[in-house]
This record gives C-alpha cells, structure tokens and sequence, in this order.
C-alpha cells in the first residue's frame, strides 16, 4: 500500500495513512510491528523519521477477522519514498 503519512504515535506505535483510489480516500491506521523494517532514501531509518507528509510503502500483515477495527493490520516494512519536490515525480 502507498500511501502520505497523516500522523505517527511514537509511543503506541500507530501510523495513519491517507491513501486513495481515484477520487476517494480514506485514512487507515496501523500498527508498526516492533520489528518493522524502516528505510528512507538510501539508509535505514526509525520511527521518528517518519514525519505528516512522508510518501511511504508500506507491507503490511491485515488484521483478522477484516472487521471493523481501530488497526487495520501490523506493519512489517515501511519505505519513505523521494518525491522530488517540483513535479511531484518519483
């Protein structure tokens, strides 16, 4: 899933990502798994340098059952991704 960062909780380990298909979007709340593997541009990274804004992909595990949760599923990787700044390419 791609996806903007809408909010990161440090403490609790919730991410909230807005993603969107056509027109329509929703913000999904996960869960990143202790273990997450975090890269931004060419290094490893941390929770903390995730930040609103960030264009992320994220591999996640769903949570079971699919019903309606607070946490959609468990991250297992998270990739910032370089937006460039000017045409919005990647």
């Amino acid at each position: 899933m791609v996806g903007t960062v809408r909010a990161v909780d440090h403490e609790t380990r919730v991410l909230d990502l807005i993603t969107a298909v056509g027109h329509a979007t929703r913000v999904v709340r996960l869960q990143v798994a202790s273990d997450c593997k975090i890269t931004v541009p060419g290094a490893a990274a941390h929770l903390t340098s995730l930040v609103p804004g960030t264009v992320a992909r994220v591999e996640y595990v769903p949570a079971r059952p699919l019903a309606p949760t607070t946490v959609y599923g468990v991250i297992v990787a998270i990739e910032a991704i370089d937006v460039d700044a000017e045409t919005g390419a990647r």
